[in-house]
């Protein structure tokens, strides 16, 4: 069941993938501290001054996580079950962005460019490639 009272995911984000060698390091010191190991860094969220590692856990048959160092005790977050459905759901969120972007220029509310028509369809999507990541409570499917 899909939720529209959150924005999709909930963050105002950008996916970053060209990350640093210095930046890799920090954030693999800081998950190491926190008793993660045997993953990879594979991507970036970047939300205002902030940045969230995307890793492949590969302890856990290299399931993608997104780890939040501010919030939830520095938890993991799961976002999908392999690095070829997070591929997919990324396509799948661009597409979404794309619709939410055609009703902004339509002169919609900023708050109304997401409808229930959107979300069903990107869900509908999401549900197809992982039913996991569809879940209410994980990445793209979770409110604050």
């Amino acid at each position: 069941e899909h939720k529209l009272e959150f924005l999709f995911p909930r963050r105002s984000n950008c996916f970053a993938f060209n990350l640093t060698n210095a930046y890799k390091k920090q954030v693999g010191l800081m998950l190491e501290y926190k008793e993660y190991s045997n993953f990879e860094i594979i991507a970036a969220i970047a939300e205002s001054r902030d940045t969230f590692p995307i890793i492949m856990d590969k302890r856990n048959g290299n399931r993608i996580l997104s780890i939040n160092f501010n919030i939830r005790n520095y938890g993991a977050e799961f976002v999908n079950s392999s690095v070829e459905q997070f591929a997919e759901s990324i396509l799948f969120y661009n597409a979404f962005n794309e619709a939410q972007k055609e009703n902004y220029n339509k002169g919609l509310p900023e708050y109304e460019c997401i409808t229930e028509d959107i979300v069903g369809d990107l869900f509908e999507k999401m549900k197809g490639i992982d039913q996991e990541a569809a879940k209410y409570g994980n990445f793209w499917n979770s409110k604050w």
